[in-house]
């Protein structure tokens, strides 16, 4: 629905370099009640020193210029010792702990992928597909560890939305729970 790419200078208008940093909005895959859209992904390379900040923080100007969404949330992934330290830097509220998930997932080293993400890189979740693009790896029956739900209004009616789904203001979750 949005991704915003930040680049290093390069190209004749210096939009042309090389990825550095980026953010992606999409439909969320569990239903809500209502629309909501969700932060999906935020990366950045190790080497750069853009504040994560900032680009959300940017994105959320985007949104609210574009008027079409209300109410963002987004996930923290216990699993991957992620408490959500971005989000509470940049003001998101926190509504609590999601419950842990079992599911398929492929081991790959010491990589524990959820068999979705597979299917969506590769387009299959073929064992045998699998098989062709990574020599080490194991299907297993993983319990996820859950995920701290956070939540940003773009305007009143997003305030509004969050309270009719019960989203919470909560205090938020510290590092030395996350372990």
């Amino acid at each position: 629905i949005l991704s915003i790419t930040v680049t290093e200078s390069g190209g004749l208008f210096g939009d042309a370099g090389k990825p550095i940093a980026a953010i992606v909005y999409g439909m969320p895959a569990a239903t809500w009640r209502e629309e909501v859209l969700e932060l999906a992904r935020l990366v950045r390379t190790d080497d750069t020193d853009i504040e994560l900040t900032r680009l959300i923080s940017y994105s959320l100007a985007v949104l609210k210029q574009q008027e079409r969404y209300d109410l963002l949330i987004s996930y923290a992934d216990k699993t991957h010792r992620h408490h959500g330290g971005i989000y509470q830097a940049a003001s998101w509220n926190y509504s609590g702990f999601v419950n842990a998930y079992k599911g398929n997932f492929v081991k790959i080293g010491d990589d524990v992928i959820h068999t979705r993400t597979i299917s969506s890189a590769l387009g299959t979740r073929s064992m045998g597909v699998i098989r062709e693009h990574f020599s080490d790896f194991e299907v297993d029956d993983v319990t996820e560890k859950g995920k701290y739900l956070y939540w940003k209004p773009l305007n009143r009616k997003g305030t509004q939305k969050a309270r009719r789904l019960g989203l919470e203001r909560l205090p938020y979750p510290k590092v030395d729970r996350v372990n």
